[in-house]
């Protein structure tokens, strides 16, 4: 399986989960408090919290959506850190259970596929989306580097590689769980 190191960040890989984030001298703020008792949590009153991600139950098809616009004294500004991502992860690490409710199938490490890819070329207040999508083909598995892709763009739509996907400034992420 290949993977695009760019020297970015990295999605939640397979085999461990993301770190936690400390937010130091935040103010406390309505998201630190607890949904059950609606206490302050752990440091937020302090001014330091800890934001991690958590997942209730693994999703069919997954969307990750990245945060590309940040702002700035002067308006916004489009963030274009490059971020690593794989063609096949797992959600393990940040599910709180694994299996659907009710299914009684047990603990399964929910896996996901990597089948589209969105990205904005040009700035903060404009620009142009184009989506890589993977197309099914017969003896491949999910990450083959093998695979057909294709990037669709208005006037044009042409064969790409997993490649040069991973190598792309991707705005949003689309997997499918393939552990069934």
């Amino acid at each position: 399986m290949a993977t695009a190191r760019a020297g970015g960040r990295l999605l939640p890989p397979a085999v461990r989960p993301p770190a936690p984030e400390v937010r130091a001298n935040e103010p406390a703020a309505h998201d630190h408090v607890c949904c059950r008792c609606h206490s302050i949590v752990g440091e937020a009153a302090a001014g330091r919290v800890v934001k991690q991600l958590r997942v209730a139950r693994a999703p069919r098809v997954l969307f990750v959506h990245l945060k590309r616009v940040l702002p700035t004294a002067a308006g916004f500004r489009k963030d274009r850190t490059p971020v690593v991502f794989r063609p096949v992860m797992s959600l393990a690490p940040v599910v709180e259970r694994y299996g659907d409710a009710g299914s009684g199938k047990g603990r399964r490490r929910p896996l996901y596929s990597l089948v589209a890819m969105v990205e904005h070329l040009g700035d903060a207040y404009s620009g142009h989306y184009i989506c890589h999508a993977r197309q099914a083909a017969q003896g491949t598995g999910p990450g083959d580097l093998d695979e057909r892709w294709r990037m669709y763009s208005d006037a044009e739509s042409r064969d790409v590689t997993l490649r040069e996907v991973l190598c792309r400034e991707a705005y949003i992420l689309v997997y499918d769980r393939v552990d069934g």
